[in-house]
């Protein structure tokens, strides 16, 4: 396996957001739209969240977007945000 099942998951969302890149997205769509658990996800998109590849919103209505225009978020983001470059440097 190349990325670990949290960057998978970091993957998928972000494409599955990427379709749609000015709506506002739950945890809970992603999930069940992806196949992926909840409770995984909701980590993996707080920590796409601190690393700035998503931003968040609380509240009714709230849920998760890009922080940015699709095509300006690339794979190497996606790692490095999960599961870091230390492994691609050797």
């Amino acid at each position: 396996m190349i990325f670990s099942r949290p960057c998978e998951y970091a993957i998928r969302a972000l494409t599955h957001m990427a379709a749609s890149p000015a709506e506002i997205t739950s945890a809970l769509e992603i999930a069940e739209a992806e196949g992926v658990p909840l409770p995984v996800l909701s980590k993996v998109l707080q920590e796409l969240v601190r690393k700035g590849l998503l931003e968040s919103r609380r509240g009714p209505g709230g849920g998760f977007q890009l922080s940015r225009r699709p095509e300006l978020i690339t794979l190497r983001d996606i790692v490095a945000a999960i599961d870091g470059l230390d492994h691609f440097m050797d």
